[in-house]
């Protein structure tokens, strides 16, 4: 605003008021879980992590209007997720891809 003959003049006010969005969750034992458990022992050759998360997701929607049981999955690491530069290698990505693949077919019956 300092650049801006007027805004120097008229400064913004600006007050961050916080950020607040619902918790969800869905049970372990829910089904959907399960079957990515499985799957991802089948793909990874190890035993998948089930645990929550704090931060903000579009998944509370789901669950809690949507009335939609819902899981957050993905390849890459919590540490890289939505930071700087964030990548991941594209033999994860491959895993993942499977995993989300074969958790499908099994989820629906094939």
């Amino acid at each position: 605003a300092k650049r801006d003959p007027w805004l120097k003049d008229h400064p913004p006010k600006v007050a961050f008021k916080g950020y607040y969005a619902e918790p969800a969750e869905i049970s372990s034992d829910f089904p959907l879980v399960g079957t990515i458990k499985k799957v991802y022992k089948t793909v990874m050759n190890n035993e998948a992590v089930v645990k929550g998360h704090d931060g903000a997701a579009d998944t509370r929607f789901l669950i809690n209007y949507g009335d939609t049981p819902t899981v957050i999955f993905g390849p890459g690491t919590i540490s890289q997720m939505h930071a700087d530069n964030e990548w991941v290698s594209v033999d994860n990505l491959i895993n993942s891809v499977k995993i989300l693949a074969l958790t499908i077919l099994e989820w629906c019956g094939y």
